[in-house]
């Protein structure tokens, strides 16, 4: 009885060393390696111990709030590598803020909550500039260009990467399930997006790529190239891209020429899935698809990791065209009189023949203020004209006057005769 208490309280303690004390010891290993505040957050986690390690439920947070990012179920990461998470973490830009990793115990609002990394910073550094920590996973933070699923201090990725070995036997397999970590070689629908090749002193070169699928897809030991055979070194990378989503390669080496070159997607067979040429470039503006329906690039502002910009060139004809509306219509716009308050009338010495004083000043097409001033040859026939008609209306008067008097008087005289009593005989 006594041996059997003592193999319980045995197991016991093996139990509560192996998933209590082990755990977080192995947690602690989950270091944070990698953060990018814009222009989309990203958060890049290095396991720095010999074991997988299962991220389904951890947490990532901020400063505080009651928002925050729950990691998706079946989440693996292996030893030694890496996993880059990308959402709106809501990591302040202007001001300062935290970045908090939590294991699955309990929700970052939670007291019970089990903080595993946390790095702070007092501003972001701005766009596609990413506080790292050189050397990874325990070094100082610093700054650098995004370098996202790559490590800070050598250029390889730090994706893990699971060889495929073919089975030995022709034994028949269940039909495959779609995954999170897709990495066939002939994955379809993997598109250049955008690429920076003429980018501002001291930041890099950079080319987008958007998944058109429905799942995510893993690209490991995928490649970047210029025009075949023009002596660049071809880059290598892994990503994973979401479904429908994008991502960006980092190139930490100049690899385009600014004056024309060609911008190819290699598989790790070295087959060409995507590319494009441009003949010129302009500092600091990426070369942005159209359309996934064709292969025509036009010059944009960057929009680095989502949608592109409209066409520069596109946009600037489209400011051309309103501004010669704009200039045609005040061409062809003209005062107008919106309300005569006075009338002068015209005087022989005036300088102005006729004035209208107008209160208001708006325009309208089709009329014109009226107000001449005229030489003295031009008023000449008309005050002729004035002078004829004054003087034909004075003797019109005086006739009138002189009719109305005679009249008058032989009225009278006509009424005096009659009045005149008889004289008696």
């Amino acid at each position: 009885m006594k041996d059997t208490f003592k193999d319980i309280f045995t197991s016991l303690t093996l139990i509560f060393i192996v998933c209590i004390i082990l755990p977080p010891v192995l947690f602690a290993d989950i270091k944070l390696n990698e953060v990018l505040v814009e222009p989309d957050q990203s958060v890049e986690l290095l396991n720095t111990s010999t074991d997988e390690v299962d991220l389904s439920s951890w947490y990532i947070d901020d400063s505080g709030g009651t928002t925050y990012y729950t990691i998706p179920q079946n989440t693996i990461i292996h030893p030694g590598s890496c996993l880059v998470f990308s959402s709106n973490f809501n990591f302040n830009k202007a001001s300062a803020d935290t970045v908090r990793i939590f294991d699955n115990t309990a929700p970052p609002v939670s007291t019970l909550s089990a903080l595993i990394d946390t790095f702070s910073y007092s501003k972001s550094p701005g766009d596609g500039i990413s506080f790292i920590r050189s050397p990874d996973a325990h070094g100082e933070w610093t700054t650098a260009s995004a370098s996202l699923s790559f490590f800070n201090t050598i250029e390889e990725t730090c994706l893990y990467f699971q060889p495929i070995t073919p089975s030995p036997t022709p034994t028949p397999s269940p039909a495959p399930t779609v995954q999170n970590n897709n990495n066939s070689t002939n994955t379809k629908n993997i598109y250049i997006s955008e690429a920076m090749v003429a980018p501002d002193t001291g930041n890099n070169e950079w080319v987008e790529l958007y998944n058109d699928n429905a799942f995510d897809v893993n690209l490991i030991d995928w490649y970047i190239d210029d025009i075949a055979e023009g002596g660049s070194t071809q880059k290598k990378f892994s990503l994973l891209i979401p479904a429908y989503g994008y991502m960006t390669v980092d190139i930490k080496s100049a690899v385009f020429n600014n004056s024309g070159d060609e911008v190819r997607l290699l598989n790790p067979l070295g087959d060409l899935i995507d590319s494009f040429k441009y003949d010129f470039s302009e500092k600091g503006k990426s070369f942005g698809r159209e359309s996934f329906n064709n292969s025509e690039f036009c010059l944009q502002e960057s929009s680095k990791n989502k949608a592109n910009n409209r066409c520069i060139e596109e946009l600037d004809e489209e400011s051309k065209q309103i501004n010669d509306t704009d200039e045609t219509i005040s061409l062809e716009s003209k005062p107008y009189i919106s309300e005569v308050t006075k009338i002068n009338t015209p005087t022989i010495d005036g300088k102005n023949y006729i004035e209208f004083n107008s209160t208001k000043t708006n325009d309208v097409l089709g009329a014109s203020t009226l107000s001449y001033n005229h030489s003295q040859t031009d008023r000449k026939p008309i005050l002729n004209s004035l002078l004829l008609i004054s003087t034909s209306y004075s003797l019109l008067t005086l006739l009138s006057v002189s009719l109305k008097i005679k009249l008058r008087n032989e009225k009278n005289n006509s009424v005096s005769i009659h009045t005149l009593p008889r004289k008696l005989t």
